[in-house]
């Protein structure tokens, strides 16, 4: 144990002399000197901790910032998504505040009409009603000046009806002087005469509301021609040149006009519509309008007819309904067509 001591002794001697020998004085530096250098040294440590703190405190607003950033970013994103979806639905609102507006002037529209005592159904059932009484009371005054001849009224339609076989023999279509066609023709002729002005426009047109308090507009009266179903014989269709029942139907409205008018009452054709056409008509439809379809006698009797289709003007608003009056009131004789037609 002393050698060991003694030799680790001679090895710092060694050491020492080597340092001494080493040593110079130009390498020295004073005491105060190396109190100064403690100090910069010890102030520079704590500026570069102080630096180290203010940069750690720097990255850490930075990794606040950066998260703010994103937590923004999304927001951003779910504020343009939930923009968007108010948008639409804002979009949606505005259509269904649209059709309410629109549903509300309707309903409005509505009520008005209702509170509005001349509507469109009401002026067409007064219109109706007036016109199944001047059916009524035309059949009437034909019965009351031709006993015995059958006349009836269908005012559902809108007809005066006559049996065919009261006018016309079997293939027979002229209305001859003295016969029970020609004294019908012109008892309807007659009637019409003193009727039809209080219903149409035209020179001979005197509209009063006592005669027509429905302010009813005659369109057309249209003689109509009706058959059995019995084909021509090939005699008559020879000697009368007709081609089939049709022809036939159609003569005997045309001779029936005729009759009421051109031979009679010639003035009846000056009773216009409102498209300036005399309101007169007639038409031919042979079998093809069976009121009974059946085969017998009797149905057949019952389907040789001729009627008189009285069709009235039918307005379409309210403001049609405005035109109608001052039609029939101002009584002028040539007018343009403005009311749309529906038959009835």
């Amino acid at each position: 144990m002393t050698d060991l001591t003694v030799s680790f002794l001679f090895i710092i001697l060694v050491l020492l002399a080597f340092f001494a020998t080493q040593f110079r004085p130009e390498d020295t530096v004073s005491q105060n000197e190396y109190d100064m250098l403690a100090i910069d040294l010890s102030e520079a440590r704590n500026e570069v901790r102080r630096l180290g703190k203010m940069l750690a405190d720097k990255d850490r607003e930075i990794a606040a910032l950066r998260n703010s950033e994103a937590g923004l970013q999304g927001e951003l994103v779910t504020g343009r998504e939930r923009a968007a979806s108010l948008a639409a639905d804002a979009d949606l609102l505005k259509q269904a505040v649209s059709d309410l507006e629109l549903r509300s002037g309707r309903l409005l529209a509505r009520i008005e009409e209702l509170k509005t005592p001349d509507t469109l159904a009401d002026y067409l059932e007064k219109a109706s009603s007036t016109r199944t009484v001047l059916l009524e009371n035309l059949a009437e005054r034909i019965r009351r000046r031709l006993p015995g001849v059958r006349v009836t009224v269908v005012a559902a339609d809108g007809i005066i009806r006559f049996r065919g076989d009261d006018l016309f023999e079997s293939g027979q279509w002229r209305v001859r002087p003295g016969s029970t066609a020609e004294r019908v023709s012109r008892a309807v002729g007659d009637v019409l005469a003193d009727t039809l002005p209080c219903y149409t426009v035209g020179s001979r047109a005197a509209f009063e509301e006592g005669c027509n308090g429905g302010y009813a507009a005659i369109e057309t009266i249209q003689i109509e021609g009706h058959t059995d179903d019995v084909p021509l014989s090939r005699t008559l269709r020879d000697r009368e040149r007709m081609l089939d029942n049709r022809d036939l139907s159609a003569r005997r409205g045309a001779e029936t006009l005729r009759a009421a008018t051109d031979r009679y009452r010639p003035e009846l054709m000056t009773f216009l519509n409102f498209h300036g056409q005399p309101v007169l008509s007639f038409a031919g439809y042979g079998a093809m309008r069976p009121i009974d379809r059946g085969d017998s006698a009797e149905a057949r009797a019952v389907n040789r007819r001729i009627d008189l289709r009285f069709i009235l003007q039918t307005p379409q608003n309210l403001g049609e309904i405005e035109e109608i009056r001052d039609r029939l009131a101002q009584k002028r004789p040539s007018l343009l067509p403005i009311v749309k037609e529906r038959v009835r």
